[in-house]
């Protein structure tokens, strides 16, 4: 681990996202980056935003995590078990104050493996959208392998894959 990543895992925690996020999340959805880098690049409203959420957090499909540093949030990653349910879809956004120090990775080391115990699913895949070099990189640091090209919504994007070694319950 380099001593970027080191710096950058210090003091990190993961709680599950609650009710009292829903603003904070809104804001960092709403991002110019985030919305660049998304599949439906508008402005999100924040009734949509409400109604969105409050179905995340009730949805036994879904699970939503907060990444905390020294307690303060600052990325969150969401986890939708697909229609097949074997595997789990992921978003995740680090807020921009926070970008470029690798924690992208982190968020996805921390959460991957809780995840798939509690969706019961073998693997997670991820789409990035070309150009998202920060995305891409941190799927591979943390172990996705790139599984060829798509296009979503008349957009290329990466898709990645990654699937657990672990056999115990955590």
């Amino acid at each position: 681990m380099s001593e970027r990543q080191e710096d950058s895992a210090a003091n990190l925690s993961i709680r599950p996202a609650m009710a009292d996020d829903a603003e904070l999340l809104w804001h960092w959805a709403n991002d110019a980056s985030v919305r660049e880098r998304s599949f439906n690049p508008e402005l999100i409203a924040w009734e949509s935003h409400l109604d969105w959420f409050s179905q995340r957090l009730i949805s036994p499909d879904t699970r939503f995590y907060l990444l905390l540093k020294n307690g303060e949030p600052i990325g969150q990653i969401r986890y939708d078990r697909d229609i097949s349910k074997t595997a789990a879809e992921i978003s995740f956004s680090i807020e921009h104050g926070h970008r470029g120090k690798g924690l992208g990775t982190e968020i996805l080391r921390l959460t991957r493996e809780h995840a798939l115990h509690d969706l019961n699913c073998g693997s997670i895949t991820a789409l990035v959208i070309e150009g998202n070099e920060a995305s891409h990189k941190a799927f591979v640091r943390a172990g996705f392998t790139n599984d060829g090209l798509t296009e979503i919504r008349g957009r290329i994007a990466a898709r990645f894959i990654w699937r657990s070694s672990k056999k115990e319950k955590l």
